[in-house]
């Protein structure tokens, strides 16, 4: 599998912050209409993640998207 280094580490910070809430992934995945192992990819870096699932996640996660975008951006330079 080919792997973009210009990703949204999903595989850390998503995970933090889905554990941070108490949600597990089939908690998540429910809230987002999806199954777990949705969240799984996600979460292993084996799917990529859209804008629009970002800011469903981070309203379900309660995060600010703009700040996973600026750690991205960093990731970059």
């Amino acid at each position: 599998m080919v792997r973009s280094r210009n990703r949204w580490p999903a595989s850390s910070e998503c995970a933090e912050k889905r554990e941070a809430a108490g949600l597990t992934q089939t908690e998540l995945a429910a809230k987002m209409g999806e199954y777990q192992s949705f969240v799984a990819r996600l979460e292993s870096g084996q799917r990529r993640v859209d804008v629009v699932e970002l800011l469903e996640i981070a309203a379900i996660l309660r995060f600010n998207p703009n700040e996973a975008l600026d750690r991205l951006s960093a990731l970059e330079r």
